[in-house]
């Protein structure tokens, strides 16, 4: 009876040591396939990621909620997706994560939040799609946006583990925003990040 138990043991432990195994290859394998998918990437200065309205904050069932509408834009500035929601909390704040290798630092937004929740509204099946990161537009090749999209998958994969040299996560608060005035975000290649007003 031991030596099955045993026997059993040893066969979990070897299933466990190959997923582990095959888990590092696939990971280094996505790590590494940055670095040329970055080189590939056109130069962007600056283009905007998406418009945000601030519809105002309520009460509801003696709960505070706050109203918003995000458009995300590609780089030709055409809305792609919209969210028209609310979120628990007095005011909102948006987490945007990142990829950056040979050179190019490039920004993904991850998640919109209320000052009352711990997790949010998670950003990543807006942007990607069928192995193509959607903030590229249509004047952008399908190749460009694959790679985009490869270090997009290694920036929203960090972001659930631990940051490195390689990724970071910034927060753009939006709690000075007024109620129905439109603010954009803008993000470059060069690393920059930030909103302002229409």
């Amino acid at each position: 009876m031991n030596r099955n138990r045993d026997a059993f043991i040893i066969c979990v432990s070897n299933i466990l040591l190959i997923i582990f195994v095959i888990t590092g290859i696939i990971f280094l394998m996505q790590f590494l396939e940055c670095f040329p998918a970055a080189r590939q990437l056109p130069d962007m200065e600056q283009y905007p990621v998406m418009h945000i309205l601030i519809y105002g904050s309520s009460d509801v069932d003696g709960s505070d909620t706050v109203s918003a509408r995000l458009s995300f834009l590609d780089t030709d500035g055409t809305d792609f997706a919209v969210i028209e929601r609310s979120w628990k909390g007095s005011s909102l704040s948006m987490d945007f994560v990142s990829a950056g290798f040979s050179g190019k630092t490039v920004w993904f937004p991850y998640r919109i939040y209320g000052s009352q929740q711990q997790d949010g509204t998670r950003l990543e099946p807006y942007v990607m799609e069928n192995g193509e990161c959607l903030l590229f537009g249509g004047t952008v090749t399908a190749s460009d946006r694959r790679n985009l999209y490869k270090l997009g998958r290694y920036a929203f994969g960090q972001a659930k583990r631990i940051f490195t040299n390689f990724t970071a996560l910034r927060t753009i608060d939006l709690s000075g925003c007024v109620s129905g005035s439109y603010y954009t975000v803008y993000t470059g290649f060069d690393g920059r990040l930030f909103l302002a007003a229409d």
